[in-house]
């Protein structure tokens, strides 16, 4: 599962099978999404419960990293 280490050293595991599609799109499509929604859809793929309490790069690193994951291929099983 990938991983995305904190300033304060933790190691963030991200698993994006946590959230519907429907989430997803508010997360990132919808203009409006409130801030608490979008940290508990963080709370959702990472597991951490302190999200508005991050510093705001480390909060950035996680939603790019959860971005970039969404979009690159699903792994091919069958290979």
């Amino acid at each position: 599962m990938p991983e995305v280490k904190l300033s304060d050293g933790r190691e963030i595991k991200v698993d994006l099978y946590k959230i519907t599609m429907k989430e997803y799109r508010d997360w990132f499509f919808n203009p409006q999404v409130e801030d608490e929604v979008a940290d508990g859809y963080i709370v959702k793929v990472t597991g951490i419960k302190d999200a508005s309490e991050l510093p705001q790069p480390d909060y950035r690193l996680i939603v790019n990293r959860i971005f970039e994951l969404s979009r690159q291929p699903l792994s091919d099983p069958n290979s």
